[in-house]
């Protein structure tokens, strides 16, 4: 939920919250069972082997799993190289939303993650395999970055005015499905069978 911004203008965003305390509230107990239903077993299977799926009446429900393209946000934010720039260090600044006013990396992204980006092998990327062609460059390891080159970092958390008050995934009752509710009944019973409780 931190990582909702709002566009004020071209220079800067602000934090963007729900208009009500009652989104506020359905955004939060959801989200909560999301995470929670990971914690229970919910880690594998799903659209994306990440316990994911695309019901939209799931609790464990992705909106990244819509097949509707998002007319508000690009899916990449491209970060030009700059002379001292490490991957790593591109990669840090983005998850701790340093980088850019208005856009902000997922907590858990690494740098081997926007190395291995497919949008990041493409002519002018980064990981382009065609630049070692190009005298005085390597490809195919993420030590070996050049200033001018293109990062793709993947863009889902930019949000417009109209994202103010409509969060996706979040809002409405949601339920699990018979099947994941077995599944975090066997992995209680499990855990207390090995006395983890």
């Amino acid at each position: 939920m931190k990582m909702m911004r709002l566009v004020m203008n071209a220079a800067s965003c602000e934090p963007a919250f729900p208009e009500t305390e009652e989104a506020l509230g359905s955004m939060i107990a959801n989200v909560t069972m999301h995470e929670i239903g990971h914690n229970l077993g919910l880690d594998t299977g799903g659209y994306d082997d990440g316990g994911h799926t695309t019901d939209k009446n799931n609790r464990m429900w992705d909106p990244l799993s819509m097949a509707e393209p998002d007319t508000h946000a690009s899916p990449y934010f491209e970060y030009i190289v700059r002379p001292g720039d490490t991957m790593i260090g591109i990669t840090h600044k983005y998850v701790a939303g340093t980088l850019d006013n208005c856009r902000i990396g997922w907590t858990g992204l690494t740098y081997r993650d926007v190395w291995s980006d497919p949008q990041n092998k493409a002519k002018g990327f980064v990981g382009d395999p065609a630049k070692s062609g190009v005298r005085g460059r390597r490809a195919n390891d993420p030590n070996w970055i050049y200033p001018g080159e293109k990062v793709a970092l993947e863009n889902n958390h930019l949000r417009t005015q109209a994202y103010k008050h409509r969060f996706p995934g979040y809002l409405g009752d949601k339920s699990f499905t018979s099947d994941q509710i077995d599944t975090i009944k066997q992995f209680i019973a499990q855990r207390l069978a090995d006395g983890k409780g």
